[in-house]
């Protein structure tokens, strides 16, 4: 499961490696990369690097996770956080045009409009208008508080588009068989005719998707500077080929994995059975197994405590040791089954990769 709320863990393969005329080369684990309008299609993992790279949003994550700005040079959140104020820097559509407020507002409302397909649009519904005030100054106005806002639109599927196009960081340069290549947008008054030719191809980004095996092998065998887009589905690939321990990046993005019920079951409409199976997962044994630093255990729906939530009240169980945890689970199970002999079915759907089938033994094995 994967939304803009709840990420899970992205693998990111980091090398120092590049083409002879100082190219980067980057491999996204999915489908062949390609640019899509993420109001009309749901982005990929290569869908989605390169929507961050040509269709920037309003602000962006930096290398920490945190909130940087990006379209938005700068903001300011009122003190009834009901508005939100950004100021738009000075630059320009791929096709040369300046980037106006008007355009923006015109973008994020389209994201958001009855006719858009862009999955977080039900996680924004609380915007109750989005205005140019001037040229170069957006208001978004919300109908509550929303502390997770600036969250939301850095998310690449929160990029501000017009006509079919972003503002960069890059811009395409040519579109190789099997492979995007990428342009960094140079400044105004400046084109490719007065750039030194090396300095345009060291800014290049070859950006190609492909398997997660070969996007592997090909970092390993030095092919490509960099590998993104893994999800802990993929994890026991990268981990397989022994790469130096510093090579392996997680996502600095905090994240939660959950089981949501999609069928109707009897046994698990009691919320006592639901407890019960929660409380038999051994969460320090699947984060031993996995092998992942700063990976931590959570008995709660919220990972964190965010600004303006309440934090979140832990079940009693938190307190108990695996072992006292197995066995209240094992009575309270015989006790809603009507006793130990009574069979409870329960089905679990995972990503069918190397990560899903061990977490799925992991969790079938606590719950056997």
């Amino acid at each position: 499961m994967r939304s803009a709320f709840l990420t899970l863990l992205a693998l990111c393969i980091a090398g120092c490696s590049a083409d002879d005329d100082g190219a980067v080369a980057i491999s996204v684990i999915g489908p062949k990369a390609r640019i899509v309008d993420p109001n009309r299609i749901g982005l990929d993992s290569p869908a989605s690097v390169l929507a961050s790279a040509l269709m920037q949003g309003l602000v962006t994550h930096d290398a920490s996770g945190q909130i940087e700005p990006a379209l938005a040079e700068r903001w300011i959140v009122t003190d009834d956080g009901l508005s939100f104020i950004f100021r738009i820097r000075r630059t320009r559509w791929a096709d040369g045009k300046p980037v106006t407020a008007q355009a923006v507002a015109a973008s994020l409302k389209a994201s958001l409009g009855p006719r858009s397909r862009n999955p977080l649009r039900p996680l924004l519904s609380n915007v109750e208008d989005i205005v140019a005030m001037t040229d170069h100054v957006v208001e978004i106005r919300v109908r509550v508080p929303q502390p997770d806002l600036l969250y939301l639109l850095a998310q690449p599927e929160m990029a501000v588009i017009a006509r079919g196009q972003g503002s960069g960081p890059y811009r395409i340069h040519r579109t190789n068989s099997n492979s995007i290549v990428l342009r960094t947008a140079l400044p105004d008054k400046e084109s490719e005719a007065t750039t030194s030719g090396e300095l345009l191809r060291k800014s290049e980004r070859h950006v190609r998707g492909e398997r997660v095996g070969l996007a592997v092998a090909r970092f390993a065998a030095g092919d490509v500077s960099l590998v993104l887009g893994g999800t802990f589905d993929d994890l026991p690939i990268a981990q397989a080929a022994r790469l130096p321990a510093n090579q392996l990046r997680r996502d600095p993005v905090t994240g939660l994995f959950g089981l949501v019920l999609s069928r109707n079951n009897p046994a698990l409409a009691n919320v006592e059975v639901r407890r019960a199976l929660a409380m038999a997962i051994d969460r320090p044994e699947i984060l031993d197994r996995a092998d992942i630093a700063n990976w931590r255990g959570m008995a709660a729906l919220l990972p964190v405590p965010m600004e303006g939530v309440p934090v979140p009240t832990l079940p009693e169980w938190v307190a108990f040791s695996q072992d006292e945890r197995l066995g209240r689970a094992r009575a309270a199970i015989a006790a809603q089954m009507g006793g130990e002999d009574r069979e409870l079915v329960v089905r679990i759907a995972l990503p069918d990769g190397p990560g899903g089938r061990l977490l799925f033994a992991q969790v079938a094995e606590d719950w056997r």
